[in-house]
C-alpha cells in the first residue's frame, strides 16, 4: 500500500511544501503579480520573496516588470517550471486516494476550509 501523506509533491519535486503550494498557484494562474500570488497563498513579502529568490535561481520562474506599471512584479514560469506540471500531473490523485472520503465531502471540507481561511484573513484585517 502506498505511503500517504500531505508531501507527496514535496517529496517527488524535492520541494518544500509551500514551494509545492506555490507551483500549484502558478499552474492554475501563470504571469501573476507578486501581490496577487502572495495573497493567493496567504504570504507577506518578507515570506515571499526568498522563495521567489530561490525558485527564480533554480531557473523555475521568472520576475519581470509590468510594462503598464513598473510598480508590480509579475511572475511567470519558465519552460522548466511548465514541465514540473506535466511531472505533477497524479500527485492530487495519489494524495486523494489516500482519503476515505466521497468526492462530495472532499468538495464540502475544500470549501469550508477555503472560506474559513478567507474570513479569517479578512478579519485580522479590521484590527
Amino acid at each position: 500500500m502506498m505511503k500517504c501523506s500531505g508531501w507527496i509533491i514535496s517529496f517527488v519535486f524535492r520541494f518544500t511544501r509551500r514551494q509545492g503550494r506555490f507551483f500549484l498557484v502558478l499552474w492554475e494562474r501563470d504571469g501573476i503579480p507578486v501581490g496577487d500570488l502572495g495573497r493567493r497563498l496567504y504570504l507577506d513579502n518578507g515570506t515571499l520573496t526568498p522563495l521567489l529568490k530561490k525558485l527564480e535561481a533554480a531557473g523555475h520562474i521568472s520576475r519581470t516588470r509590468d510594462k503598464a506599471d513598473e510598480r508590480v512584479v509579475v511572475v511567470t514560469l519558465t519552460d522548466e517550471g511548465r514541465a514540473l506540471k506535466e511531472r505533477a500531473k497524479d500527485i492530487p490523485l495519489k494524495v486523494g486516494s489516500c482519503i476515505r472520503m466521497e468526492e462530495s465531502e472532499a468538495a464540502s471540507l475544500y470549501t469550508m476550509l477555503y472560506h474559513l481561511l478567507k474570513e479569517g484573513l479578512s478579519w485580522t484585517d479590521k484590527e
